[in-house]
Formats: structure tokens, sequence, C-alpha cells
């Protein structure tokens, strides 16, 4: 059986946000500990005191979040320049034989287009391509349309430039994407490599995610 800190633990991590508002000060923990009440009580099997949660919930270790904040802080101060690119599309494939083939195809020919953009991602079962707008004829004669999951138009990317040590600190992309999330705004792709982050937004709100972007140095 699982310990009653151990429980209480588990449960305010599975809920978004709520142990860094616990670290901030932000929650109300008497009004929590009511909240989380009968969950516990049922997978523990016993009642258990409201003075007795909130104690459990004040022995939390907050402290190594402080410190990981801090870090990340440091970090998100270093972000380089943001590149903003719009008109895009994203291809869903299942994956099929020949698929290899079909995207090389299409990758040289890309080649010849005058600021032509794609990211490519393979999955176990499916292959996702993010192109420009300009390039969707190309992609469509060189790859097997008849294996297209889903197509996305009207899409944009905000791409930053990351400082080279972000690999060494925890939770650099969920601290962006939590940013993002408080504001509502969904993410179609992510897309990385070791020293650059992208998002994949709705060309609708790609000004409303830049701005929460660029004033990520300011918390």
């Amino acid at each position: 059986m699982m310990s009653l800190s151990k429980l209480i633990e588990q449960k305010i991590d599975s809920i978004p946000f709520l142990r860094e508002n616990l670290s901030d000060g932000l929650v109300n923990t008497s009004a929590l500990a009511r909240k989380i009440k009968p969950e516990l009580e049922e997978k523990s099997g016993k009642k258990i005191k409201d003075s007795t949660i909130i104690m459990a919930i004040g022995r939390l270790p907050l402290s190594k979040h402080k410190s990981i904040e801090k870090k990340l802080v440091n970090l998100i101060d270093d972000i380089g320049d943001m590149v903003v690119r719009s008109n895009l599309m994203k291809y869903n494939f299942k994956n099929y034989l020949g698929i290899a083939k079909n995207q090389s195809a299409f990758l040289e020919k890309s080649e010849a287009f005058t600021d032509s953009f794609y990211t490519v991602s393979r999955g176990i079962n499916e292959t996702t391509l993010l192109i420009n707008a300009q390039l969707q004829q190309v992609l469509e004669k060189k790859m097997d349309v008849s294996k297209i999951l889903s197509r996305t138009d009207n899409l944009s990317a905000i791409t930053m430039k990351l400082p080279e040590n972000n690999t060494e600190v925890e939770g650099v992309y969920y601290y962006i994407l939590k940013k993002l999330a408080w504001k509502s705004i969904t993410i179609e792709e992510v897309i990385s490599t070791t020293n650059e982050f992208t998002v994949v937004i709705k060309s609708s709100l790609v000004s409303k995610a830049f701005d929460v972007l660029i004033n990520l140095k300011n918390g």
C-alpha cells in the first residue's frame, strides 16, 4: 500500500501546474485538501483528517522546484533570436514500403526552390512532413498521396535559438510549453534540434504565441 504522502504527491503531480502554484504560494492548501480528500480516502481505504492532508502538502519538496526554476530563468534570459515562418502545411503519412525513396526524391526536387522550408519526423507507424505551401505540388507528386492520414493548412512556425547549455537544464521545453498552455495556445507540432526549438501553431494564433515567447524573459 502506498503511503499517504506518496498518494498526495502523486495526485498533485497529476494536476497540471499545481506543484508550481504551490511553490509560489498561489494555492489555498485547506481548499486543496478538501478537494482531494475523497480520492485519497478511497485509495487508502480509511478516513483522513483535513489537517493531516494539509501537513503532508506542507512537507512536499518544493525547494527543488525553486532551484530548477532559477536555472530555467537564467537560461531563458540567454535565448537568442526568434524566426517566424508562415504559410506552412503539415502532411501526416502512414509509413509505407518505399516512403524513404519517395521522401528522398521530394527533398532533392525541393532544393531547386528558393526559400524552401521543410522538416521531416518519422515515427514507428507514421511520418510527418512540414513544408511551406510552395512545395505542395512537388510533395504530392513525389509521395504516395493515398497514404496521407491527415493534412493541415494555414500553419506558422516560431523557432527559438537556445543557449548551448540547454541540454543541461531540466524542464526547458516544459517551461516554454507551459507558458503557451496558460494562454490557451494549442500546439500542432513540436520540432527540435540540439540548440533550436520550434513550435508549429495555427496561423491565427501566431501573434498571440509570439507575444508569449518574446516575453518569456519577463517570467
